[in-house]
């Protein structure tokens, strides 16, 4: 009996030093510090602006830019022909309409694309290549309604991960038969734990952003409230799919031993998953950007201080994480998307260390 107690303890002891190497605090000075500089000289504009009406996300999906605006209507830009916009969707509630598009999700195993209507509340899947230009009407194959969801990450082409109005909880469906698996999770009703959004981000800026890394089995979650990132190891046993919490991350002022966002009004922009890392974009008062590499681990592997004098409302990379494109106000107020070669900038960062 005593070397039962003995092996319980030494468990409880392992969990929770493992628990303390994956959780944390980093100070946001030393992280600016260290950081890659970009500015907005560094930048190439696409000249699309005349393209975009009041436009709030892009996502890049094997050189094609799929835009959503403030009214919900999606756009699709092909990079290597811009001048020629695809919209392949009306406003409406029929077959092939949308009323209110949420969320945008791409799942590059089987190269689907799949969009919420938080409005309506239905995921419907399209195939990648059906967004060409010479296609007219696109044509779901497949639509899944739902309750109480406002974000989402594809697990599978029959499993999808979801969050919640208020619940601070994921939700785990089953997209072929229709059912909601299980719900897992407690976070607190917290204020500082409001999520932020993604697609559709002027009605829903309180809503969590989730992505799902199926290199690691690694659910990321991003909020807006608070300077934060965590990190979920998804798992299956016989009672079904798990999530587990993994790695919390705080970006705090350790001099002054407060929040990032309780000095400088720092503010969650927009995320995304490249290559199994999670890259959160922050903005603070003065519009200086901080771009995030965070590793499945819960490591930040590098980051970039933008300093890019407009307002950026998205960004998304290309397939290979080689571009990054920012959806940014013009000298003349108006929005178009601005691209930057990284591989580049590191070049540059890597010669001046050399001087």
């Amino acid at each position: 009996m005593n070397i039962i107690i003995r092996f319980l303890l030494l468990l409880i002891i392992f969990s929770c030093n493992r628990d303390k190497e994956h959780s944390g605090d980093i100070d946001i000075d030393t992280l600016k510090e260290r950081s890659i500089e970009i500015s907005t000289e560094d930048f190439k504009s696409l000249e699309v602006d005349s393209l975009l009406h009041d436009p709030m996300d892009i996502e890049i999906i094997n050189g094609k830019i799929f835009i959503s605006d403030a009214h919900s209507v999606l756009s699709v830009l092909d990079l290597n022909n811009p001048d020629h916009v695809l919209k392949p969707f009306r406003s409406g509630k029929g077959p092939n309409e949308f009323i209110f598009i949420v969320d945008l999700k791409y799942s590059r195993s089987d190269s689907i694309v799949y969009l919420f209507d938080g409005m309506i509340t239905e995921v419907r899947s399209f195939r990648e290549e059906d967004f060409g230009n010479d296609i007219e009407e696109i044509n779901p194959i497949k639509i899944f309604k739902t309750k109480g969801m406002l974000k989402m990450a594809i697990l599978n082409d029959s499993t999808l991960v979801s969050t919640g109005l208020g619940k601070g909880r994921f939700a785990i469906h089953d997209m072929i038969e229709g059912d909601k698996l299980k719900e897992v999770g407690n976070r607190p009703k917290e204020r500082y734990y409001a999520p932020g959004s993604k697609m559709g981000a002027t009605l829903l800026n309180n809503q969590a952003d989730i992505f799902y890394a199926a290199q690691d089995s690694m659910i990321f979650l991003s909020y807006a409230r608070k300077p934060l990132l965590e990190g979920y190891k998804v798992t299956e046993d016989s009672s079904g799919i798990n999530i587990l919490p993994a790695w919390s991350v705080n970006f705090i002022n350790k001099d002054l031993d407060k929040q990032w966002d309780q000095i400088s009004q720092a503010e969650f922009v927009d995320s995304q998953v490249v290559g199994g890392e999670l890259y959160a974009l922050y903005t603070d008062k003065q519009k200086n950007y901080l771009l995030i590499r965070m590793s499945s681990s819960g490591e930040v592997t590098r980051s970039y201080r933008i300093n890019f004098e407009r307002d950026i409302k998205s960004f998304s990379f290309d397939s290979d994480g080689k571009s990054l494109y920012v959806l940014a106000e013009t000298k003349d107020l108006n929005t178009d998307i601005f691209s930057i070669e990284l591989e580049e900038e590191f070049s540059t960062f890597r010669e001046r260390l050399r001087n």
